[in-house]
């Protein structure tokens, strides 16, 4: 049987505020697990699409610019 517990509001806010840091500190982790296992990860930097090694960073290939999207804006893929 679990015990439910109220949090009051600033503890919440506490909570909350410690999101991005659990995040950031989530994919830091992930990354590492991923380039362990599988001994790289693909990833965009800079720009472009890279693979990248125990040993050093290829770039793939170029990425294109990013296309700005307004809030609520629905887009189409052209085929």
């Amino acid at each position: 049987m679990s015990t439910h517990t109220e949090l009051d509001e600033s503890t919440l806010t506490e909570q909350e505020a410690r999101i991005p840091e659990l995040a950031q500190a989530a994919v830091r982790k992930a990354y590492r697990q991923a380039l362990e296992s599988s001994g790289s990860v693909v990833e965009a930097v800079g720009g472009n699409l890279v693979v990248t090694t125990r040993t050093g960073r290829t770039v793939l290939h170029a990425l294109t610019k990013p296309i700005p999207v307004k809030v609520g804006e629905r887009r189409v893929r052209k085929a």
